[in-house]
């Protein structure tokens, strides 16, 4: 009876935010923001944790979540172009994920009345089975490949290669699989 419930309470929240209903698993205090202008998709089998934000900017911004994904709670999952997260990625808690930073040219201006810096393509992709620590930040045009480990407290803004563990601020390559030794392989910097 409670299944029933969870799937009945998860129709009428996409139903009243016009997300394509899904049989995800929604924590409490979900919010979606400008969720009316863009395209928001989430896979069968996610659970978006409790109190997490998603939000798309424009009517022409994508953010998808994959299938048998798992947001932490806390976390934020924002985009102006595009925000995807594919299937089986994993996240701690308090991540924030966006495909812009905010604009800082003009030094007379506060920076909050400046808006947001992305341009035309910038995007955010994580791909399958990756896994993003607690506390992580993942901004601006960032491609994160397959089954990846980005550790606890990372500032991720460039790309990362397929089998890599990145960790620091800003994260570097730490290890990477060798498919010859079929072993993680510490990076000496």
């Amino acid at each position: 009876m409670k299944e029933l419930f969870r799937k009945i309470f998860t129709y009428l929240l996409c139903k009243r935010n016009k997300i394509p209903y899904c049989d995800f698993k929604p924590g409490r205090g979900l919010t979606f923001v400008n969720y009316r202008y863009g395209g928001v998709k989430i896979g069968h089998d996610t659970i978006i944790g409790q109190r997490n934000i998603l939000c798309s900017h424009t009517r022409h911004s994508v953010l998808e979540i994959g299938s048998n994904t798992l947001i932490g709670r806390d976390s934020t999952v924002t985009a102006i172009n595009s925000v995807v997260i594919e299937d089986e990625v994993l996240t701690g808690p308090h991540v924030f994920i966006a495909d812009y930073n905010h604009e800082y040219k003009n030094p007379y201006i506060p920076i909050k009345n400046q808006g947001n810096r992305a341009r035309k393509g910038d995007r955010v992709l994580i791909e399958k089975g990756t896994w993003i620590g607690t506390n992580s930040v993942i901004v601006g045009n960032v491609h994160i490949g397959k089954n990846c480990v980005v550790g606890a407290n990372s500032v991720v803004t460039k790309d990362i290669p397929d089998f890599c563990v990145v960790a620091g601020t800003p994260a570097k390559i730490i290890r990477k699989y060798d498919e010859i030794s079929n072993s993680w392989i510490r990076i000496k910097s």
